[in-house]
């Protein structure tokens, strides 16, 4: 029994730590991540590829994506306080210039009162941009149905060239292209690309719809400035921009086509951009297609 029994104990303990060992390696990390609070991985060198391994494996990817979103996070938190601080500065100093002169001179009113108006609608803007990024923009929360991605672009071409006087040709393959999708959201979209090739652009505008396979999509081309090649991967970051100086003087957040993008995963969709310096952009939104 002796003989037997001494063996079996050794054998389980040694077969024990051997298997509970990479299960210690992640509580271990767990601790160390939550008491110093770093975005720490397990080494996986010499590991067999068995069940723990493929655990400890998705841990390291799970905190992986963890560590991405911390610093987008802490990204997006420094980004917006950056640019809600110009214009509670610009506020602010007018604030004060109108308690001392406000009473005096008339012409200081009026230039702290439009200049405040201003401000003030930049940071509404700002501040319901910021807000529609932080929601959760789920499929749940769509209204899906078929909609006719032809009709949304010819109405939205019609009153964008209406508001800015300028020429946006729609071109479309069939009299019909229909798509699951939120109407309203999908027309932000349009809204957001319309307006960005209107106002970085002096020629034509054009919109484009269309169908392949199981997919819809519609286009918008600008015959603008382009936009330089090493810029192309950060466009769609919350806050950045191209042109900085001009987006300024414009009004731009730099939030646009990130909520576009954001809108457009939602529906399990994608966009594309393609352009080239000096000729122009494209930006084109794929979606499901509808029967």
């Amino acid at each position: 029994s002796l003989l037997v029994l001494v063996p079996s104990i050794v054998g389980g303990r040694l077969l024990s730590n051997l298997i509970l060992r990479p299960l210690k390696a992640i509580v271990g990390t767990m601790r160390e991540i939550q008491e110093r609070g770093v975005f720490k991985q397990i080494e996986l060198k010499g590991q067999s590829k068995d069940e723990l391994y493929n655990l400890a494996d998705t841990f390291n990817t799970m905190i992986k994506k963890l560590k991405t979103n911390f610093e987008k996070q802490e990204q997006f938190v420094s980004d917006a306080s950056h640019e809600l601080k110009t214009p509670l500065t610009v506020i602010d100093s007018y604030v004060n210039l109108l308690k001392r002169w406000g009473h005096q001179k008339p012409e200081v009113m009026d230039e702290a009162v439009e200049a405040l108006s201003s401000e003030t609608e930049r940071m509404k803007s700002l501040t319901q941009q910021m807000l529609m990024l932080a929601k959760d923009e789920s499929e749940g929360q769509l209204k899906l149905k078929k909609i006719d991605l032809t009709a949304l672009c010819r109405s939205t071409a019609e009153r964008f060239r209406q508001t800015y006087e300028r020429e946006i040709d729609v071109q479309t393959l069939a009299p019909h292209v229909y798509a699951m999708a939120d109407e309203a959201k999908m027309k932000q979209v349009l809204y957001i690309f319309l307006d960005n090739a209107l106002t970085y652009s002096e020629g034509k505008v054009t919109v484009k719809a269309g169908s392949e396979k199981n997919v819809a999509y519609f286009a918008v081309e600008d015959r603008g400035p382009g936009i330089p090649a090493n810029e192309l991967p950060h466009i769609f970051d919350r806050f950045y921009r191209v042109d900085k100086t001009r987006s300024r003087e414009t009004g731009g957040t730099g939030l646009g086509l990130s909520i576009a993008k954001s809108l457009v995963r939602a529906h399990h969709g994608e966009i594309s951009v393609q352009s080239e310096e000096h000729r122009g952009t494209v930006f084109t939104v794929t979606l499901p297609a509808a029967e």
